[in-house]
């Protein structure tokens, strides 16, 4: 692998994932580096080694700005991160890292990521997974196998299951773009794909919306896509665009559908109750599963599910929160706008 034309890429773009996999060998300083070492020396004096035996058996001396002979502190922290995880009975959250490890939730996200190529929750679902078949082969019953893995219950198994589905490592990676806009003083993340938006959510901060976000897909909301901001500002705003976004619903019943599309109708300032728009769809009698279908909207704001209260003027429930619901409801009363006079 001396001349290896692959490795010299790879050392070209910094990336960290084969970080201990190979060695740079620099023979005009007789140093060797790690492939994401920032020296930028020439193609003609580099060669590259297995393991940093070979490269100090041609007289090579480690690097003193990368130091390669270390473990590099990106990947000391995903190793704690890998083990913070392991010895949890149940999934801990990435606010529950990052108070252990004594880094950002967003520094943390984007370095496990970096290095392990997929999230810190798609990494203990793994673990999880493992441990249940590990459990099954040992257990006396199905249930003590799930507890033994950090399952409450069956029915989270097959939730965690259903989650699996959409794990990012399933998925090729480049897949999905972030945006971010804001809506009255609060964040909101639209995540893209090449058919649509895929996911819109509404946050307090960009903190919770990393906790969130980072559960289901394997992107960084920390460096949003300003094309992509751009556009969903306008969704959400209701603003006129060149040309339709597809709304990506593909797991929603024709039910759900019939249900957003009503709801895409109210006006900012406007609200409906479960029973009013179970009415309104042509459905009086089915509000509970009005309800659920407002709980399984996944475009917030573009698809204003918050917008339909309960009976006598009620909060009711909402998928980013009853207190930001109501706080958004408080907000769009107040200021009565629509497409005139959009923020």
């Amino acid at each position: 692998m001396h001349d290896n034309d692959y490795y010299w890429e790879i050392f070209q773009r910094k990336d960290a994932t084969y970080d201990g996999l190979f060695y740079v060998g620099v023979m005009s300083t007789r140093i060797y580096c790690r492939p994401t070492c920032t020296a930028r020396p020439t193609r003609k004096n580099v060669r590259f080694f297995e393991t940093i035996q070979q490269a100090e058996a041609v007289g090579l001396r480690p690097c003193k700005r990368c130091m390669p002979h270390t473990i590099a502190p990106e990947k000391q922290l995903s190793q704690l991160v890998c083990q913070i995880i392991e010895q949890s009975s149940q999934i801990p959250d990435l606010t529950s890292i990052a108070t252990q490890t004594g880094y950002s939730k967003f520094h943390l996200l984007r370095v496990f990521k970096r290095v392990m190529g997929i999230t810190p929750f798609t990494y203990a679902q793994i673990i999880r997974s493992l441990r249940l078949q590990t459990s099954m082969s040992q257990a006396t019953t199905v249930t003590k196998a799930l507890s033994d893995a950090g399952y409450g219950s069956v029915s989270a198994y097959y939730y965690a299951q259903k989650q699996a589905k959409n794990l990012p490592m399933e998925r090729n990676h480049g897949t999905y773009v972030v945006g971010h806009c804001r809506y009255a003083q609060f964040d909101v993340i639209g995540v893209f794909n090449d058919r649509g938006i895929v996911y819109c959510g509404v946050f307090q901060d960009l903190a919770s919306a990393a906790d969130a976000v980072s559960q289901r897909f394997d992107v960084d909301i920390s460096t949003p896509n300003q094309a992509y901001s751009s556009l969903l500002h306008a969704l959400v705003h209701r603003q006129a665009l060149d040309s339709p976004v597809a709304l990506i619903e593909d797991s929603a019943t024709p039910f759900q559908q019939d249900v957003w599309h009503a709801i895409r109708a109210i006006p900012a300032g406007k609200t409906l109750t479960y029973s009013e728009l179970a009415t309104q769809i042509g459905k009086p009698t089915a509000i509970r599963a009005v309800a659920n279908a407002c709980a399984r909207n996944p475009h917030a704001l573009i698809t204003p599910c918050h917008r339909i209260v309960g009976a006598n003027d009620a909060t009711g429930g909402y998928r980013w929160g009853a207190s930001l619901k109501k706080r958004l409801l408080t907000y769009e009363r107040a200021t009565y706008y629509n497409e005139s006079n959009d923020e």
